[in-house]
């Protein structure tokens, strides 16, 4: 009994030891108050820090947030998947503590790199489901360590989201490969539930990259298998189906977004940019050879990008994985890294411009070398079969082979030793009393090569004491583990680790207090090259309204195509957006006939007056018609175009009233709903500078009535003579079809899991 018992308790203890792995991998950020990673915050300060705090607080109000009107004049919030709204661990984190701060974000990224290494163990443990047939607990925690602290985890810890997503592939890996090899429905819908929720962590790339990982199981099923050939692509459409479906209330309106904005289709040169370039793949043995482990200190003449180091013995052990070993499970690994491989090349290789061109999604997507992911995936994995393989015993053959490989890895070594000694030793002799930065990243890059040769004889001594069999199996396998913890730690525990809080940008108490106190309805332009001293997503935070954003590849292209072609900060074109004020530096130099200082009280920003700006809503009874989109472009560029009182409109009335405005009153603002008072003594057309975009509905004194498109990318509301309320509600077709589909969806998927429960009872019985 006490035996039993002991084997309960081993998973428990393994994932207990998983996340004390963890804490002491980051525990500099996790227990200490004076270090954060990434430095400067990166995109987890920037944008989802802001992001994720203004879904928690209006969610805290009863409001779901279905549009953001603090940003980019206004945009989508749901339909950018990037804020995870529905995201479950994110839920926990708004609900429970909506005001956290940026250390809760970081404790989210070491949560789910914890995550990752646990599915990735019970996808290791579990592939097979006789006992008799599962990996042994230490192999199985090597290929979890590995894989949690490789390259894209720690390169990407500032993108929770991405991480997010990349922690579910072991758990979607394994359940397909359970599907597949039974030929199971139910399993089959498990992944489908898993790759949604993965989904919904809000990375769309990191989930093509995880259906792409499934797509390339089923064709391998497929041709492995000549028998029902179509059904490991029917479990795959089962598992798409109900991904797609219970992530349909944020699919659909980020498809029709994706539509709509700059992202609707890159050049294939801009999707193959931060490709895995050839000249990067030492640092898969050597990670510090270009100081790439610190974005401040990286010289390459490549993009910086994750180059998918996962230590030097799970490497050795990949390798013999093919030697030793043979079976569907290696086979599906080895191909399965062959594709990652040749597609995260992007531009190096003409395998990613058949996926530019043939495969859904890839047009839309850059920075190929992020599929280094499951590269790493699969080499860990092998590794991990390796190492279960060798605390077994060989046979004859394998024992030859053993020897083999370790006969040459010892004249590899000593060769690797003999060479990148001498070349150590010679670049710092050479760089010595050259430029100091030229010497710091010499120093860096022979360090670099240093540690590896350290790293690859402890692997071969590793390997030499299996081979001998001088030390146990036990003390074998958990030294292994031990070792690729310290190799991984050691390259990544401190990388692009700061010490300065990253929140510092956000702190501007007293502009903030004077721009909440001004009077009427305005917006701000904060896109001055301040981004240093001022938080460009400061707006969402504070309760203001800014022209621009932290850099977004998902705005809506209309109003992004307005901003670039305004032709400067003088142009009509720019007083129209509502522009006020303009935060800028103290030495900043501005138009002084339009621009005047306002507030200098913060100690680094400024806050200037725009004498120009137009009001956010007014009424006009002058109007151009324009006969398409391109035309309202062209008609808006005219020199005598005044948007202060006339409207280009697409469709709507025509007049030809006095050139004047009259401003309406702003009653009620807020995220997805905007009421306006007029009143007009003719009839007249209400201008609103935010942006035109499908979902928005609007009604005259409770009437509905159309909205247009004025001044080519924003909104506008015919109106007749008298008093009036306009109320504009953004309520986009996209989230009602997408949240009935959810619905239907969720029923199918419980009703599924009833009947296999019981089915299961009674087989059972």
């Amino acid at each position: 009994m006490t035996r039993s018992l002991f084997s309960r308790l081993r998973e428990p203890g393994a994932f207990a030891l998983l996340l004390l792995a963890t804490v002491g991998f980051f525990w500099r950020i996790l227990l200490t108050p004076d270090a954060w990673k990434p430095a400067g915050g990166g995109d987890l300060v920037s944008f989802l820090y802001p992001t994720y705090r203004f879904a928690a607080s209006r969610l805290a109000a009863g409001d779901l947030p279905l549009w953001n009107p603090h940003l980019y004049g206004g945009v989508p919030f749901l339909a950018d998947m990037q804020t995870g709204l529905f995201y479950p661990f994110n839920q926990i984190l708004f609900r429970l503590a909506p005001d956290f701060s940026y250390k809760a974000l970081e404790g989210m990224v070491a949560l789910h790199i914890f995550l990752a290494g646990l599915f990735m163990y019970l996808c290791l443990r579990y592939l097979e489901p006789a006992e008799g047939d599962r990996l042994r607990r230490p192999a199985a925690m090597l290929g979890a360590v590995a894989y949690m602290f490789s390259d894209l985890f720690i390169v990407h810890f500032g993108n929770l989201n991405l991480v997010a997503v990349a922690a579910w592939l072991p758990l979607v890996f394994l359940l397909f490969w359970r599907s597949l090899r039974a030929g199971s429905v139910a399993w089959a819908v498990g992944t489908g539930v898993a790759l949604a929720l993965a989904t919904l962590a809000g990375h769309l790339q990191i989930t093509l990259y995880l259906g792409l990982t499934l797509a390339v199981m089923a064709f391998f099923f497929a041709f492995r298998r000549p028998v029902a050939r179509y059904k490991p692509f029917l479990l795959l459409f089962v598992a798409a189906i109900v991904a797609v479906g219970l992530t349909a209330p944020v699919l659909l309106p980020a498809l029709e977004y994706a539509r709509l904005s700059t992202r609707a289709a890159l050049s294939y040169r801009d999707a193959a940019r931060y490709s895995l370039v050839p000249g990067l793949l030492g640092e898969m043995v050597v990670p510090a050879l270009l100081s790439s482990r610190e974005p401040n200190l990286y010289w390459g003449v490549w993009d910086r990008v994750a180059v998918g180091y996962l230590g030097i013995l799970p490497l050795i052990l990949a390798g013999l994985a093919v030697l030793l070993r043979r079976g569907q499970r290696v086979a599906l690994l080895v191909v399965l890294a062959a594709v990652a491989f040749l597609l995260a090349l992007g531009g190096e290789s003409v395998f990613h411009g058949w996926a530019y061109r043939l495969l859904p999604g890839f047009g839309q997507i850059r920075a190929p070398a992020r599929l280094v992911f499951v590269l790493d995936f699969a080499l860990a994995a092998l590794a991990a079969l390796a190492l279960d393989r060798l605390l077994r015993p060989l046979p004859r053959r394998e024992r030859r082979v053993l020897d083999e490989v370790w006969r040459g890895l010892m004249w590899f070594g000593g060769g690797a030793a003999l060479i990148g000694g001498a070349w150590a030793y010679l670049v710092l002799y050479q760089a010595a009393d050259g430029d100091p930065t030229l010497f710091w990243r010499v120093s860096q890059a022979a360090g670099g090569v240093i540690f590896a040769l350290l790293m690859l004889f402890a692997g071969l001594g590793w390997l030499h004491a299996r081979r001998t069999g001088r030390l146990r199996r036990g003390t074998l396998a958990w030294l292994a583990v031990g070792l690729v913890f310290v190799d991984l730690a050691t390259v990544g525990a401190n990388t692009d680790l700061g010490h300065e809080p990253p929140t510092g940008g956000y702190e501007h108490p007293l502009a903030v207090q004077y721009l909440r106190s001004a009077p009427g309805f305005f917006r701000i332009d904060s896109r001055t090259d301040v981004a240093h001293l001022w938080q460009p997503d400061l707006a969402l935070l504070a309760g203001l309204y800014d022209v621009n954003g932290v850099d977004n590849p998902l705005l809506i292209a209309d109003t992004a195509r307005y901003w670039e072609g305004l032709g400067g900060r003088s142009s009509p074109l720019y007083d129209f957006l509502g522009v006020r004020y303009l935060i800028a530096g103290k030495e900043v130099e501005l138009d002084r006939e339009r621009f005047s200082l306002a507030f200098d009280a913060d100690p680094t920003v400024n806050i200037y007056w725009n004498r120009g700006a137009l009001p956010r809503a007014f009424v006009v009874r002058r109007t151009i018609p324009a006969w398409d989109h391109e035309d309202a472009w062209r008609r808006i560029h005219r020199p005598d175009f005044d948007p202060a009182t006339t409207v280009v409109l697409e469709g709507g009335p025509s007049l030809s009233g006095p050139a004047e405005a009259t401003e309406a009153q702003v009653v009620r603002y807020e995220t997805d709903e905007v009421e306006i008072a007029v009143e007009t003594p003719t009839a007249g057309i209400l201008v609103l500078s935010d942006p035109f975009y499908p979902g928005w509905r609007a009604t005259v004194d409770g009437r509905p009535a159309e909205i247009l498109r004025a001044n080519y990318a924003f909104r506008a509301v015919a109106v007749p003579a008298g008093r009036h309320i306009v109320t504009m509600t953004f309520r986009p077709m996209t989230w009602y079809i997408g949240l009935g589909i959810g619905g239907l969806t969720t029923l199918a998927v419980l009703l599924t899991g009833g009947i296999a429960f019981i089915r299961r009872g009674k087989h059972q019985t």
